[in-house]
């Protein structure tokens, strides 16, 4: 079933996710993911403040507590990446990009809105000179470098959105 009766047609999935668990410190840790009652919050108080300053930049006191119950429904994953320089790569033209990290030396984490993304990328790891390993397994891929290549010619649009 859709998440909202109001926006049906908007969904990227309509079956909720029936293993999960129900509950926000039981999803997260059953995800591995024990920020993400924290980053909910964060999430409310952008939601609350859109005009305000950054769920990031305020104290979690500040941000609304949540406690209701939850249901997944597949639909996407993000990874905050930031450019490396002002400009592309001087031998391939392509843009460099990073994984962002906090202060403290953890990766960027955040619950955004679906209507955020203003497009999906194609990323390539920049691997220097050396070879792959032969069992290497490309699932592996965002976990492993630490910069990439962002594909301007994955397609039209990209070549569009970045030029």
């Amino acid at each position: 079933m859709c998440a909202s009766k109001y926006y049906r047609k908007f969904c990227l999935t309509l079956w909720v996710e029936r293993k999960y668990p129900k509950y926000l410190k039981d999803l997260a840790a059953y995800i591995y993911q024990p920020r993400l009652p924290d980053l909910i919050r964060r999430f409310l108080f952008n939601q609350l403040h859109p005009d305000d300053v950054p769920g990031d930049d305020v104290s979690l006191d500040q941000c609304p507590y949540f406690s209701g119950r939850i249901f997944v429904y597949h639909s996407a994953i993000a990874r905050i990446f930031v450019p490396v320089g002002h400009s592309t790569d001087d031998e391939t033209g392509f843009w460099v990009v990073k994984p962002e990290f906090t202060e403290n030396g953890r990766q960027h984490l955040a619950v955004i809105h679906l209507d955020c993304i203003a497009r999906a990328a194609h990323l390539t790891g920049v691997y220097g000179s050396s070879f792959l390993p032969d069992d290497f397994d490309f699932s592996f891929t965002l976990d492993v470098f630490h910069s990439y290549f962002v594909n301007s010619y994955a397609d039209h649009h990209m070549h569009e959105f970045l030029t």
